[in-house]
Parts: C-alpha cells; structure tokens; sequence
C-alpha cells in the first residue's frame, strides 16, 4: 500500500543539538571496552569508525546495540497532526524525549483562520488526503472529496468558536475544549541512537498510523546522510520489517 503524504510534513536533522560525529564518537567508548592503550590510538574517519562499529559489535549475532547509546541525535519535526506527536511521545520509556507547541501558549494561528488572516485551513489544521485507507484488519474506506469539505467546514467553525472564547478572556487551554484534534503541532524528538532507531523500528512497520510511517521515513532520509554507515545496517535489517530487537 503506498502512503499518502502531505507537502507540509518535514523532518530536519538539528546539527546544533546532534554529536557532529557520531559514528566516531561511539567507536571511542566501546573502544574503551578492548583495550588497554585507547588514549594513544588515533581515531579513525568517520566512515571508517561506521564499519568497525558493524563489524565488532552489531553484524551477526553480537548484537551490542548499548553501543548506539554514545551518539546523540535531534530531530525537528514540522506540519504533523497532534495525533503523530502523541504516538511519538510513547517511546519515551526507550530513552526518547519530545517537546512540542504548547496548547496553553499557542493559539493565535486558530483565530487568524477564524478571521481568515490564515486563508487556507489547512495551514494550521490536518485532513487527510482523499482517498482509500484501511485499519489493522484490512478493513477499507473511502474518504471522499465531499467528506473531507464537510470536515474542513466543521474545523473552520471550531476555529471561530475558539476565537469567541479568548475574545472573551478564556485562556487558550480552556478555548480548546471541544477543538478539532487534528491540529497541526510542530515539535522535537532527540535521543540516543539507539533510542531513534527504536522508534523507527515500531513507527515504520506497515500496521503503524500511517502518519508516523510518513514521520519514519523523513527521519530514516536524514539519518541516511547523518551516519550512512549505522544507518544502511538498521535500514536493511529492521526498517519496515518490524522485527523486534534494538
């Protein structure tokens, strides 16, 4: 089944919060582990610190994946529905941790689409693509032009009732009741190694919402250029695949 997407989704590798070398700085602390004189050894490149790392501590059946721990890593993630980030924040029990746009902070965006100063809706609020979708069981459904106006109408109208409400001196945490869920959040996610490519392994499985397998493969895009080494390994043997392991 292809994915359906949206232009506005991105996710963007934080190099100000990321290890500026990370598959160098993982082969330092598990080198610590085989030798007595690492302070007089030279570092290899980056590349090349990739593959000892493959070859010594994750290919085959060594499966040292505590290694992936010493390498950090920080994701800025752009446009996804509310519902992404809170299936995101589920991971935090691997290690991963996540801040998004606060509903008590922001809110000006829902009332310039009420004023129409935002023109299109869906700027600030998801609907999804029309077209067939289906549930865990296979089960399919057709969300269709007409259905996704009508939609777009009741989120319009949401818009303006929270409008009323913050007019009326109700903060935005209590303007929000009764809001579409839907909303567009912007947020981070950071961890280890180790803890992204947990997420990875469960969010890109084809049974996920399909919006965080849509988050899983921007993120597996920029891990690609970011460690190609790590990544090619964890991209061949468990991304999609769902096999449980890391």
């Amino acid at each position: 089944m292809t994915l359906h997407t949206d232009p506005r989704f991105q996710v963007v590798l934080d190099k100000d919060a990321s290890s500026p070398n990370p598959q160098r700085a993982i082969w330092t602390k598990q080198h610590f582990c085989v030798s007595e004189d690492h302070r007089k050894c030279a570092r290899p490149s980056e590349t090349r610190a990739g593959e000892i790392i493959l070859e010594h501590e994750l290919k085959g059946n060594r499966g040292h994946f505590s290694v992936l721990d010493q390498a950090f890593v920080s994701f800025n993630a752009y446009g996804f529905p509310h519902s992404t980030m809170t299936q995101i924040r589920t991971h935090a029990s691997s290690g991963l941790k996540v801040l998004s746009q606060s509903g008590r902070y922001t809110g000006k965006r829902f009332i310039q689409v009420a004023s129409c100063e935002i023109p299109n809706i869906e700027d600030v609020l998801f609907f999804s693509p029309v077209g067939t979708y289906q549930d865990r069981k296979g089960n399919r459904y057709e969300y269709t032009e007409e259905q996704r106006e009508h939609d777009k109408m009741k989120a319009y109208f949401a818009c303006v009732e929270f409008s009323k409400k913050v007019n009326a001196g109700a903060p935005y945490e209590l303007a929000r009741e009764g809001f579409p869920y839907e909303f567009r959040q912007d947020f981070g996610f950071a961890g280890t190694l180790r803890s992204v490519f947990h997420m990875l392994l469960y969010r890109s499985k084809k049974d996920a919402e399909e919006w965080c397998q849509v988050l899983a493969h921007l993120t597996m895009n920029e891990l690609d250029s970011y460690c190609p080494e790590l990544a090619g390994w964890f991209r061949e043997k468990y991304f999609i695949k769902g096999i449980p392991g890391i």
